[in-house]
């Protein structure tokens, strides 16, 4: 069992090895996050390419090298070959995270199928046990809440923020409740931000604060 949890990866090392489909999937996911990343393969495909200079990330075009996960912080295995990813292995400690795509029993960690929003992110993940399972979640989750999550939940911060300089703690935390409101989400999600802070500042008048 997989204990769930967000990691911090802006400025650390992290290796891919392998230059494939499944590498490419890897870069995608790194997007935005900061992160270091070197990628290890004598080729890689096109996308990737495209991905890792985004990244600003390095290119050893060539064969693994043991040395090549020193100070790794997170070492991504996609490629084909057992010998070479067997090799992989064998060169990363017990104090690096690492992903075997091949054989997911063989690393210490798992990626989980992420919905973000803004600063909402929903992580579905089955241990491995159904991909096919996760992928089928992510895509609900995805319809159930859509892009217009990303205003709401922006509109739910600044609104958070506005309470907490304005409203006395005793009565603050009863209209930080309220914001999780069903019309308020309708009025983000149509664009109408003048109607919901209208709503927000009703239920501070109706507070006396």
């Amino acid at each position: 069992m997989y204990y769930p949890i967000a990691l911090n990866i802006e400025r650390k090392k992290i290796v891919i090895v392998g230059g494939g489909m499944i590498a490419t999937q890897k870069l995608r996911t790194l997007q935005g996050y900061g992160a270091y990343v070197t990628l290890i393969s004598p080729t890689i495909t096109d996308e990737a390419k495209t991905l890792l200079q985004a990244l600003d990330g390095v290119w050893h075009e060539r064969n693994f090298e043991k040395d090549d996960v020193n100070d790794a912080f997170i070492v991504f295995v996609a490629t084909n070959n057992k010998e070479v990813n067997e090799a992989v292995s064998a060169a990363v400690n017990a104090q690096q995270l690492i992903l075997r795509a091949d054989d997911v029993s063989q690393g210490n960690m798992l990626n989980q199928a992420v919905v973000r929003r803004g600063a909402l992110s929903i992580a579905v993940c089955t241990d491995g046990a159904s991909p096919s399972l996760t992928r089928k979640l992510k895509q609900r989750l995805e319809e159930q809440f859509p892009a217009s999550y990303d205003a709401y939940v922006s509109f739910l911060a600044q609104a958070r923020q506005h309470i907490l300089a304005n409203v006395p703690r005793d009565k603050s935390r009863a209209l930080l409740g309220r914001l999780v409101d069903e019309e308020l989400e309708q009025y983000v999600a149509q664009g109408e931000l003048q109607r919901a802070w209208a709503t927000v500042h009703k239920w501070l008048d109706e507070a006396n604060v």
